[in-house]
């Protein structure tokens, strides 16, 4: 049975920068984070050009 999760940002950008997200899919179904959480890893990431960052957008 799939779970849905809410994450912060610490899991999401070590599973990013592991190129692991698709794990935390496989395990928990969907996984949902907070606009905060995907300002603080996603927008200022790709600002600072983090590569993780890109990954992360993906997903």
């Amino acid at each position: 049975m799939a779970l849905n999760v809410v994450s912060n940002a610490g899991p999401l950008m070590v599973f990013s920068k592991l190129n692991a997200l698709h794990l935390l899919k496989e395990l928990y179904g969907q996984v949902e984070f907070p606009l905060s959480v995907y300002i603080e890893t996603v927008s200022i990431g790709i600002r600072h050009g983090f590569a993780d960052a890109q990954i992360l957008n993906s997903f």
